[in-house]
């Protein structure tokens, strides 16, 4: 497993791990990488942790609602217990994204969410991300958010956007007004026509992620998702931590599992 650590710069004595773990279609096997990862993280120091877009349920959707609610999680629920229950013995904050589940049986909407956990195991931060690709379903099922929470912490004031969100304009200046200290970005990205390979990925993708968050005026922790390797295109995951001015401070590589150390 990698480890790479780097200062960012200096807004909080709080150091932060961004944790790339391989994500499967099984919820319990991915919490327990989630606990080893956050566990690992802690040892190092870290105060906070932040995973990538549905890393706890991955990002297996069918656009079938029969299908995709039992991948989905209420929030709160049984899986938010257990995240907040890892919040308290670590002392630290998760920061990780998931489908939410909201409503009962015939009345069910999904979400494409993220929540920040605290060290006292409450959800301090809970958002629904607003861009509608993740998804090509029923719009009366599959939902968007219309509201961008932020949180104070001990490591500054802070937000999500997840994913396509960071590619909204309007998103980015409603981000800018809230004047963060941080912006806390899970995402899925998979090669495809735009990205080939790994080296577009160091030479393109990863400067176009960091001006998008420029443009927020905010330093960003970015936690892309790392799919099965046998999977069809599958996302590839790695890790960045930019400046507020847009300069990338340091990077995890893609296809790997690991840690990405950064003081804040």
């Amino acid at each position: 497993m990698d480890d790479v650590s780097s200062t960012i710069w200096s807004g909080s004595p709080v150091q932060a791990a961004l944790a790339v773990h391989r994500v499967v279609a099984d919820s319990a096997a991915n919490m327990t990488s989630i606990m080893k990862m956050t566990e690992e993280a802690a040892d190092k120091g870290a105060g906070l942790v932040v995973f990538s877009e549905t890393a706890l349920t991955g990002f297996v959707g069918k656009d079938d609602p029969a299908h995709d609610r039992l991948l989905a999680q209420p929030v709160p629920g049984p899986a938010t217990a257990q995240l907040g229950a890892l919040s308290r013995e670590c002392d630290v904050w998760i920061a990780i994204g998931l489908y939410e589940r909201l409503g009962g049986a015939g009345n069910e909407r999904l979400y494409d969410s993220a929540i920040l956990v605290g060290p006292d195991g409450g959800i301090h931060l809970h958002y629904r991300r607003i861009s509608p690709q993740w998804h090509g379903g029923d719009p009366q099922v599959y939902c968007q958010g219309t509201d961008v929470p932020m949180a104070s912490t001990p490591f500054g004031t802070c937000a999500f956007l997840i994913c396509g969100d960071l590619f909204d304009d309007e998103l980015l200046q409603r981000v800018r007004r809230l004047e963060l200290n941080w912006l806390l970005f899970p995402f899925a990205r998979s090669y495809d026509s735009e990205v080939a390979d790994a080296g577009q990925r160091e030479r393109e993708e990863r400067l176009i992620c960091a001006r998008r968050a420029a443009r927020a005026g905010v330093g960003a922790l970015m936690v892309n998702y790392l799919a099965e390797p046998d999977t069809p295109h599958g996302c590839f995951g790695g890790a960045i931590a930019v400046a507020p001015d847009g300069a990338i401070i340091s990077d995890l590589p893609p296809g790997h599992e690991g840690l990405l150390m950064i003081d804040l």
